[in-house]
């Protein structure tokens, strides 16, 4: 299994046909205060898996500090389908977890690293970096 994206943005969604929508992307928030409050974002994640991991799977997001902290935790399940080999189109599985985060909370300013972990296995991680907006 392999992480194609990872994104935090203003809104995410999965349209009817399965088009991945993101507005907003980001990796940087400017802080008039600290601890500082955002009070909504989506933390996007793009996979891609072989039709030999076909079942259940759990994807774990670990957000740390720069001191390697925890200070949240968001996780998921999903399911790698059957390839029906009717359907076969040679490409592989992809699919998309899409976390809300809501009144997300940051103690000081820093690096904040959200690691992806699959099945318990360390996959990926993107980086936010908090700054104390100058007034």
């Amino acid at each position: 299994m392999e992480v194609k994206t990872a994104v935090l943005a203003d809104a995410a969604n999965v349209s009817t046909d399965g088009k991945l929508n993101i507005t907003g992307i980001f990796d940087r928030i400017n802080a008039k205060e600290f601890p500082a409050s955002w009070p909504s974002m989506s933390f996007v994640v793009r996979i891609q898996g072989h039709w030999s991991e076909t079942g259940e799977h759990e994807m774990k997001v670990v957000v740390a500090d720069q001191d390697g902290r925890k200070i949240a935790e968001m996780g998921a399940e999903f399911t790698i389908p059957k390839q029906q080999d009717k359907d076969s189109d040679g490409m592989p599985w992809k699919g998309q977890l899409i976390f809300p985060v809501m009144g997300a909370r940051f103690p000081e300013p820093g690096i904040y690293s959200f690691d992806i972990l699959i099945d318990g296995r360390y996959e990926d991680s993107m980086e936010l970096l908090l700054v104390k907006r100058e007034t």
